[in-house]
């Protein structure tokens, strides 16, 4: 038992001294009572103390009502809280019997000018001005009334100087390398020394930075890189550690949450087997993630118009329809998710099963589809054959629809009737 004493007191010798950044806060809860023409309420406020300069404070009020008029009502129709040049303020309710009670908390914004006059580590005692309006009535009158409360509050400056932010994005790619920005600030009058800030990744050391000083008004910047290697949420986390004039050894804390996605590539195809349109398409790296196959006329407004999940080895296949206007654009789509990116296949054109039958096709295509249908589709169409230049005749001219006699007998009645002229003209 001495020995375990014995090696706890050497721990608690040996431990490094901690200084927060923040002051230790507490909650303070104030009470007061209301007494107006009968009516007696509880006015209970409370907060976390102390309050710091630049922030937001929150106070919670409660109303009870201990002793009530019969035959009246109270009414509080506002309650606000003020610092001298910032109030906030709020509507309360109505009161009618004993036991009756209304909560409510205000935001109250600390930014009174002279708070900014604080050193670091400096603390004040605050008079927070709460004021009540209100009226009681019953059926013949109604009686305004104001009530002012003061209550103390200490507001504190934080001790510590340093300012410590990691810049990220709030996504990365798997298997990418991302640049985590990190920004030391001295905000304080006094140097900073020794300022060493340890970066984790889900506590794991991914890096440490160091100063041996840092100036007031001073920052200092580092650029570490991070690589995901798998899918999920990464915590980052920033822990500096440095000494002051005042105050000694601090130290501050800084996080970040940021999400490494995987990014895919989608292709996909046409394929009209017995008639039927298909798009077969392939996900790489492969996923379980559902697919969306969408439609559009325009390439502007996509509608889904089917949702697969893929195979194990990243191959799908899903039916789709043309509809009334023959043809339709169609693509792949996994929307992003806190798992993936949003990736897009390539746009293909689905014409109508039937019109495309029904045109004459000039060439010969054959289209092999690989990982989804094993046998290879041939469709050749075969263009009709094209008619000799020199069919018809040795002139090259094609009369369709006229016998050979008919035009025969045009000819010789034409040759016979012009030598009848010829004789006639020279006669005369």
């Amino acid at each position: 038992m001495r020995s375990y004493l014995a090696l706890l007191a050497i721990l608690l010798l040996a431990a490094p001294t901690v200084a927060l950044e923040e002051p230790r806060f507490t909650y303070r809860s104030y009470g007061y009572v209301l007494v107006e023409s009968g009516w007696v309420v509880e006015v209970r406020v409370g907060f976390w103390e102390p309050l710091v300069p630049g922030r937001v404070a929150v106070l919670d009020l409660d109303f009870e009502v201990r002793e009530a008029v019969a035959g009246s009502k109270l009414s509080i129709v506002s309650v606000a809280a003020s610092t001298g040049g910032v109030s906030s303020s709020s509507y309360v309710g109505v009161f009618s019997k004993v036991g009756d009670r209304r909560s409510l908390s205000l935001h109250l914004e600390l930014s009174e000018p002279r708070y900014a006059k604080l050193r670091p580590g400096d603390q004040v005692v605050e008079l927070l001005l709460l004021s009540i309006t209100g009226y009681v009535e019953n059926a013949t009158a109604r009686s305004f009334f104001t009530r002012d409360l003061r209550i103390p509050a200490i507001i504190a400056s934080p001790a510590g100087a340093l300012k410590l932010s990691i810049d990220v994005p709030t996504s990365v790619r798997v298997g990418s390398t991302a640049t985590l920005s990190i920004v030391i600030s001295n905000r304080g009058a006094n140097t900073l020394y020794h300022i060493s800030v340890s970066l984790y990744v889900n506590e794991s050391l991914l890096d440490v930075i160091y100063h041996p000083s840092i100036e007031p008004g001073s920052s200092r910047y580092a650029t570490v890189q991070f690589n995901p290697t798998r899918g999920g949420a990464y915590v980052l986390t920033a822990k500096a550690r440095y000494v002051t004039q005042e105050y000694g050894p601090l130290n501050l804390t800084y996080q970040a949450l940021v999400y490494a996605k995987t990014q895919h590539s989608i292709t996909i195809t046409l394929a009209t087997p017995s008639g039927e349109a298909h798009v077969i398409g392939v996900i790489s790296p492969p996923t379980d993630t559902r697919v969306y196959i969408e439609a559009s006329l325009d390439a502007l407004n996509w509608i889904p118009v089917a949702t697969i999940t893929p195979r194990g080895d990243g191959t799908f296949i899903a039916p789709v329809k043309t509809g009334e206007r023959g043809y339709l654009l169609v693509r792949a789509r996994i929307p992003e998710t806190e798992r993936t990116f949003e990736s897009t296949s390539n746009i293909v054109v689905l014409e109508n099963v039937t019109q495309t039958q029904a045109k004459p096709l000039v060439e010969t295509r054959t289209v092999t589809y690989t990982h989804v249908i094993t046998q290879t589709l041939v469709q050749t169409v075969q263009a009709p054959p094209l008619q000799s230049p020199t069919q018809g005749g040795q002139a090259g001219l094609t009369v369709q629809g006229a016998p050979t006699t008919i035009i025969a007998g045009i000819l010789a009645a034409g040759i016979i009737v012009g030598s009848m002229l010829l004789l006639v003209f020279r006669r005369r």
